[in-house]
């Protein structure tokens, strides 16, 4: 389909609205279009409505706009878009980097995640920056990846200036997290266990939901699952396997046989966490006594591996527990900002048996008697 067949242009109102298609066009290729239609000479009498500044930086003019700003935007990638009277801006966000199989990528913008309707891994879109004049969050957003199974990653961007804005944004295999048999953020009953492959994806007919498949059960009849997206599965709902996350390739296809069932979420009632700061404590390795401000309690027979777990459960995508004041996919360190985050999982890192706590906190298991951070 060509451009002309996906946007609508009315000239009583002076709007171009996306009306039909999925195609994702450039702003160039959008300007270029509009150019050839205006310089028609059975549009001679309409006022010209688009202009290009740079190659990447463009703007509406004579009143025209949007038919539907929240929607058109959608279709549309790199560069920048301002409205006739300079009071709206759509900066154009692209990232740079590598990030695993299916990692949904997120924005916070002014303490608030916009809704993604991108595609997973690396992301070329337009956002809004600027409205009445000012900017939103003086122009900055945050944009995160933090899927369970992988590293996590996230970077500042200033886009209040318009144009292409580059964001670097990376992740790697967690080895730590979910690789072990009988292990996920969650499983679900089903009633067939066959063909199911361990590194596809599941996807809930009804739901929506979708996640990665990390183990499959065929004893009990479990699908174990972690970067869990939308959701949750229904009881009942017809799951299909597929490649990539969203989608279906037909190898395998089920019914599910009840509710889904946390794992690691499960383990809230034995890792518990106190933002009580500042606190002293000697870590006993020569520097002395030290502030901190979280203490994290580990009990119920749980280790410093399942805390290392469900500390980055509760920070991933989508996560609404609150983490000292934040939905925890907004939670970045132990002050508020102030001090360094640790990117690839918020509360420290894990390796080698060893909990590497980030600055300010203190990871303490009552049943073994020991600290570590």
């Amino acid at each position: 389909m060509a451009i002309a067949d996906d946007f609508t242009i009315n000239y009583t109102n002076k709007t171009v609205t996306h009306s039909s298609g999925t195609t994702i066009y450039t702003v160039l290729a959008y300007f270029q279009w509009l150019a050839g239609v205006f310089a028609n000479s059975g549009q001679m009498d309409d006022d010209y409505a688009f202009v290009s500044d740079t190659p990447t930086v463009y703007r509406y003019t004579n009143d025209w706009a949007f038919g539907d700003s929240t929607s058109d935007i959608q279709y549309l990638k790199g560069g920048s878009i301002e409205s006739s009277d300079g009071d709206e801006l759509w900066s154009n966000l692209y990232s740079i980097g590598s990030q695993e199989e299916g990692t949904q990528m997120y924005i916070i913008q002014d303490g608030d995640e916009i809704t993604p309707w991108w595609t997973t891994e690396n992301i070329d879109i337009l956002l809004l920056v600027k409205i009445g004049g000012v900017l939103i969050d003086s122009g900055n957003v945050l944009a995160m990846a933090r899927e369970t199974d992988y590293s996590y990653d996230h970077n500042t961007v200033y886009l209040g200036g318009g144009s292409r804005n580059p964001v670097g944004i990376n992740n790697a295999p967690d080895l730590n997290y979910g690789r072990l048999a009988d292990t996920g953020d969650i499983y679900i009953p089903i009633t067939s266990s066959t063909d199911w492959t361990a590194g596809k994806y599941v996807l809930g007919a009804t739901s929506g939901a979708s996640a990665r498949i990390n183990y499959v059960d065929t004893v009990d009849h479990y699908l174990y699952l972690v970067m869990v997206e939308d959701g949750p599965f229904n009881s009942s709902e017809t799951i299909d396997e597929g490649d990539t996350r969203g989608a279906i390739d037909g190898d395998a296809s089920t019914t599910t046989a009840g509710a889904q069932v946390d794992v690691i979420a499960g383990y809230s009632s034995d890792v518990t966490i106190d933002y009580v700061g500042p606190f002293s404590k000697d870590l006993n390795n020569g520097a002395g006594p030290t502030n901190y401000d979280t203490e994290v309690v580990v009990s119920g027979g749980k280790d410093v591996l399942h805390a290392y777990q469900y500390l980055k459960y509760i920070t991933r995508h989508n996560s609404a527990v609150q983490v000292d004041g934040l939905d925890g996919e907004q939670y970045l360190d132990a002050a508020a900002g102030s001090y360094t985050a640790v990117k690839a999982a918020p509360f420290g890192t894990f390796a080698g048996g060893t909990f590497f706590g980030a600055r300010g906190i203190w990871l303490w298991n009552i049943e073994f008697e020991f600290y570590s951070c």
